[in-house]
């Protein structure tokens, strides 16, 4: 007689993030890649924000979307309804809870996971008390309370969870200066280097992109959010396009109108607005520039550097420890629009030190931000959190 075999059920992981595609940033791109891999382990739910546009599937996975708050924006973010009664029901059916951000979902998950006594991971993303401050503009009557008030809020989001996944250690230091007691893992994020390639012809990467191929490209990807600080790039390319005239500012994102309306104006300029794919606008770039105030990682860094483009970069968060200067790429004083400016047209009259930063870039991102490497991690960590579900029950 044969003996019947059984399998284990999956477990059953509850996914909560206000941020998420259709709307285009950096955690939305993270879930978006990192999703599919997680399958084959569990039974997937995401609850996020209703956003306007094209809402992508993904194969075995629920969604549930909220409506965003009406007539309300906190810089370029739309908040989603606090639905307290949706979140609880979704913890009650699900084994255990991963959140990526604290605002309406993912506080109000991380609350209702610790009431009802469900595991919960985290992955910080943004250190969130820093970032009100440098997103809220600096004569905001609310920005300094909103500060504290988040600070307090993120250390009894973090207190009770199983496992805070933070980026690097200078996070986590962070949260030990702050008095945010939270167990620690650190898992750096990476870059699908199959996907983010140089290309085979930069003349054609930048037709591809409706750019001029006699054009000499300087690139942003990322939010127009204040943080970004992508004013100070402006600044520097117009000084920098004065001597030169097929010099071309190449801003692939979207955001805060005040941000955009300094631009749009300007014939060098082009906003391409949000894009699924940014591989192909990273590869009409001649050189990639991040102007930003504030980053943990920055996605879209090491998605330039993978695509062997030289960087320019503020020297925040970890770009500070994978950039090395004049090695595989340049960094410059935050805010510092004459320094960068410089440094632009020193690069772009020497090719041969673009070319020699480029390939550094690429061999730094290939041997210490694999994106197998990260989602190895990841697995890990969620399977430990899964564990503590099993012990709870």
């Amino acid at each position: 007689m044969q003996a019947q075999t059984t399998t284990n059920p999956k477990k059953k992981l509850l996914i909560a993030s206000d941020c998420f595609l259709p709307r285009i940033d950096g955690i939305a791109r993270f879930l978006a890649d990192i999703i599919p891999h997680l399958t084959q382990d569990y039974e997937i739910t995401v609850v996020c924000p209703d956003f306007p546009g094209e809402h992508p599937s993904f194969k075995d996975v629920r969604i549930v979307r909220i409506p965003l708050m009406q007539s309300f924006t906190f810089g370029d973010f739309a908040p989603a309804k606090i639905e307290k009664k949706v979140i609880e029901q979704l913890v009650d059916e699900n084994d255990f809870v991963w959140t990526h951000t604290l605002a309406s979902i993912g506080g109000t998950a991380t609350r209702v996971a610790k009431k009802k006594k469900k595991p919960y991971a985290c992955y910080v993303h943004s250190i969130d008390w820093m970032l009100i401050s440098r997103a809220l503009s600096e004569h905001n009557i609310i920005r300094r309370p909103l500060y504290w008030f988040t600070l307090y809020f993120a250390k009894r989001a973090f207190s009770k969870a199983n496992m805070v996944m933070v980026p690097s250690a200078e996070v986590m230091e962070i949260f030990d200066w702050n008095a945010v007691q939270a167990p620690c893992r650190i898992i750096r994020l990476g870059i699908d280097t199959n996907h983010f390639v140089p290309p085979k012809d930069k003349r054609r990467a930048k037709i591809a992109v409706g750019l001029d191929p006699n054009s000499f490209v300087i690139g942003y990807v990322g939010r127009l959010g204040r943080e970004k600080d992508v004013l100070t790039l402006y600044r520097s390319f117009i000084q920098f396009a004065k001597k030169r005239e097929t010099a071309k500012l190449l801003v692939v994102g979207d955001g805060i109108a005040d941000v955009k309306n300094h631009m749009k104006h300007n014939h060098k300029v082009l906003l391409a607005g949000n894009q699924s794919n940014v591989a192909p606008y990273l590869q009409a770039m001649d050189i990639f520039v991040l102007p930003s105030l504030l980053e943990t990682t920055s996605l879209a860094t090491l998605e330039a550097m993978s695509t062997q483009v030289p960087v320019i970069c503020t020297p925040v968060g970890l770009i500070k420890e994978y950039i090395r200067e004049k090695k595989n790429g340049l960094l410059f004083p935050i805010s510092n629009s004459l320094i960068l400016s410089l440094k632009l047209e020193w690069l772009a009259t020497d090719s041969l030190t673009r070319q020699q930063l480029g390939k550094a870039a690429r061999e730094t991102v290939i041997k210490e931000y694999s994106w197998l490497h990260t989602v190895d991690e990841i697995r890990k960590a969620l399977a430990i959190v899964a564990k503590d579900s099993k012990e709870i029950k």
